[in-house]
């Protein structure tokens, strides 16, 4: 199975190799809110065969994640399991890579925004976070027509899972998100 193969994503030769020529999920929300007047052949073709290895933040998230990780563990009580690159049953173009499996039908996807001296909650009132909001509860509820929410709805079809634990992290703190399958 790929999945295994590729654990460890962008340090795995493999994972870069499956996901090279594939779209996934992380683009997907760009995909589905082109206009109807841009050239469709010419954003996938922007999007198969990039060049974007990330940037500072990217590397800031991909360097937290793993902190962020054992943290929503031991917080939730909740095992997550590594995992790499899935492709979609029926589709083999679509791809995802969650940051982890969570029990038998959940994934986990983690956003460590550079926002170090806020605590996420904050972030997000202060509009320093943009993906989210806040409920009256102060839960933090992922915005849908944001590229996040799209990446995590792709995530779960391809990996064909049911919910999505939505974590974004801060030294200050986090806040979780539980994401159904819709």
């Amino acid at each position: 199975m790929i999945d295994a193969q590729t654990r460890g994503q962008n340090a795995n030769p493999q994972w870069i190799e499956e996901r090279a020529f594939r779209l996934t999920a992380s683009n997907f929300g760009s995909i589905c809110k082109m206009r109807s007047t841009a050239s469709r052949a010419k954003r996938g073709e922007q999007l198969l065969y990039s060049n974007f290895f990330g940037n500072t933040a990217t590397k800031y998230g991909v360097e937290n994640d793993g902190v962020a990780i054992k943290d929503f563990e031991k917080i939730y009580n909740v095992a997550v399991n590594p995992c790499g690159f899935f492709i979609h049953s029926s589709h083999p173009y679509l791809g995802a890579s969650p940051d982890g499996l969570a029990g038998n039908d959940g994934i986990i996807e983690m956003k460590c925004p550079k926002c170090k001296n806020f605590h996420p909650r904050d972030a997000i009132q202060k509009g320093i976070i943009n993906f989210a909001t806040l409920s009256n509860n102060d839960d933090m509820i992922l915005k849908q027509n944001n590229n996040y929410y799209y990446q995590v709805q792709r995530q779960l079809e391809v990996a064909n899972r049911e919910y999505c634990y939505f974590v974004v992290r801060s030294p200050m703190g986090m806040l979780v998100e539980r994401v159904s399958s819709n």
